[in-house]
């Protein structure tokens, strides 16, 4: 047990070192960093759990942290399409994270609305983030090759539920 918590205190000091020292920086969201299939991705993943979860208290925080890691999601799929490296099971744990993501927002403005707190400026960038995501969705279907018109069609079908999603919790 005791190596299990001493591997976890390393593993956030090494994160912690490259959120802080600029290793794998985002910029406005759109720079993927891992994906899907890089040995580092479940511990980037793993880094973003924490922080939503354990290192960020407030509700404000952890929509905008959502909302980031909602644009990541869509920046890696872009990275594995630019890559040829776009597959069915790698499109299809981006699009799970981002609905769970979507969730999550969609739970996070329900509480905020019950506690009656001011939400207009999540709904304002939901929308935007919403025709953003969009267009990137569209972009990454037609630069599809033929040959993964398939997964193409899928990506844009779970898209489509999210911006519905999206767009009622915005309304």
């Amino acid at each position: 047990m005791i190596k299990f918590i001493i591997t976890i205190i390393i593993v956030a000091v090494i994160f912690f070192a490259f959120s802080v020292f600029g290793v794998n920086k985002k910029t406005d969201g759109d720079f993927a960093g891992f994906v899907p299939g890089d040995v580092l991705y479940s511990l980037d993943k793993f880094w973003e759990w924490l922080e939503l979860n354990i290192l960020t208290i407030s509700e404000d925080k952890k929509v905008k942290l959502e909302i980031k890691f909602m644009d990541e999601r869509l920046a890696e799929l872009q990275k594995l399409q630019k890559k040829k490296e776009l597959t069915q099971k790698k499109a299809q744990r981006l699009m799970n994270d981002y609905n769970n993501l979507v969730d999550k927002i969609d739970n996070d403005i329900k509480k905020a609305k019950e506690a009656k707190k001011n939400i207009d400026e999540f709904l304002l960038k939901i929308k935007e983030i919403t025709k953003k995501h969009q267009g990137i969705i569209e972009g990454i279907s037609e630069d599809a090759p033929q040959k993964t018109s398939n997964i193409i069609d899928n990506i844009s079908n779970w898209g489509e539920k999210s911006f519905n999603k999206l767009k009622n919790i915005s309304e």
